[in-house]
């Protein structure tokens, strides 16, 4: 009964450090994430296109070179 005690207040613990710790966080401002949204597509799409690129012309190179 003591082990079920004991993990109820140390869960109880773990959770309000949790909250505190949210507290402290820097949220960021719905113009801060729009803008690094945007930053993550337009990476995200160049890297694709880059790959997709790359994929292209090695697969190109070996059917000619077969």
């Amino acid at each position: 009964m003591d082990k079920i005690k004991k993990i109820i207040e140390n869960t109880g613990k773990y959770l309000q450090g949790v909250k505190a710790e949210l507290k402290r966080v820097a949220w960021p401002s719905k113009q801060e994430l729009r803008a690094s949204t945007t930053i993550v597509l337009i990476t995200m799409i160049a890297v694709t296109a880059y790959l997709w690129f790359c994929n292209e012309v090695f697969s190109r190179l070996f059917q000619f070179l077969r």
